[in-house]
Parts: structure tokens; sequence; C-alpha cells
């Protein structure tokens, strides 16, 4: 399951950074 902050984040540059339950989206930071 995707959800929006992840297609928002992959659409952003491909960075995702599970170690930290964050996702890294270029300048923004999405927290799941």
């Amino acid at each position: 399951m995707e959800s929006v902050e992840t297609k928002k984040c992959l659409k952003c540059n491909d960075i995702i950074i599970k170690d930290s339950k964050y996702k890294k989206c270029s300048t923004e930071v999405y927290n799941i």
C-alpha cells in the first residue's frame, strides 16, 4: 500500500529513507 505522501516523494526525487521511517523528498520530509 502506498500512501499519497509516498507517491509524492517518489515523484519528487525517488529518495526514500526507510531507516528513519521518514520519506525524504528533495527538500521535504514526510513522516509516516
